[in-house]
């Protein structure tokens, strides 16, 4: 009972915070992945990201956004698995947003709507070995919200609310050689 009693104080919270009101419900789609090969080895992916006016809001108020790509690859010989991440920021003082890609690349851009349209298409750096499966390898690639990520009293409302919950999506494929 006395916990349930310490979470009421953390509803009421997560109810007042900024960002926490209703919404349409996030969702994503990867329609395209390849392993690229020029100039370095990289995933590049082109993704549909719908964010609710809840993670909009958040990212308005400087809360970054993390965005995780988990990469599976094989073939007969070999089994690979990355996982990077797509930060998403606003600096306020700079009035600038951010993108920060798995390599630690950073993109600025002056508006919202340009930071959002990047992530049509994303490229993401990984390391040599994954050109060994380019030619006959099956992947697979998932794309998931970090709720971990967020800051302490958002970690609640993200389990908690349908505006929050941001659905993994996958993408399969098999490079023909």
């Amino acid at each position: 009972m006395k916990r349930i009693l310490a979470l009421v104080p953390l509803l009421a919270l997560a109810a007042l915070l900024p960002g926490c009101g209703a919404g349409a419900s996030p969702r994503a789609e990867i329609t395209r992945a390849a392993l690229i090969a020029d100039p370095a080895p990289a995933l590049e992916a082109e993704l549909v990201l719908v964010l609710s006016r809840d993670m909009l809001d958040a990212l308005e108020q400087g809360i970054p956004l993390v965005l995780e790509l988990a990469l599976e690859g094989h073939d007969s010989g070999a089994a690979l698995s990355a996982a990077r991440t797509l930060k998403l920021r606003y600096l306020p003082l700079a009035r600038r947003w951010q993108l920060i890609d798995g390599g630690g690349a950073e993109r600025h851009f002056a508006r919202r709507a340009q930071l959002l349209a990047a992530l049509d298409r994303v490229r993401v750096p990984l390391p040599a070995e994954w050109l060994a499966l380019r030619d006959d390898g099956t992947f697979r690639l998932t794309l998931s919200l970090d709720t971990a990520a967020l800051p302490g009293p958002l970690r609640l409302p993200a389990l908690l609310r349908r505006d929050w919950r941001f659905p993994s999506t996958t993408y399969a494929w098999h490079a023909a050689s």
